[in-house]
């Protein structure tokens, strides 16, 4: 939410929530596939 809602870069994320921009990336990938499944289900 940070990255999309709040407009911060995957560092910047990064630096927030103390983890590496490696897992920033992995988390978004994976939630953003999440949500394309879901929405594919949906038609």
């Amino acid at each position: 939410m940070l990255r999309h809602y709040e407009g911060l870069a995957v560092a910047e994320v990064a630096e927030v929530l103390e983890i590496a921009p490696g897992t920033v990336k992995a988390a978004l990938h994976h939630a953003l596939a999440k949500l394309a499944d879901r929405l594919r289900d949906l038609r």
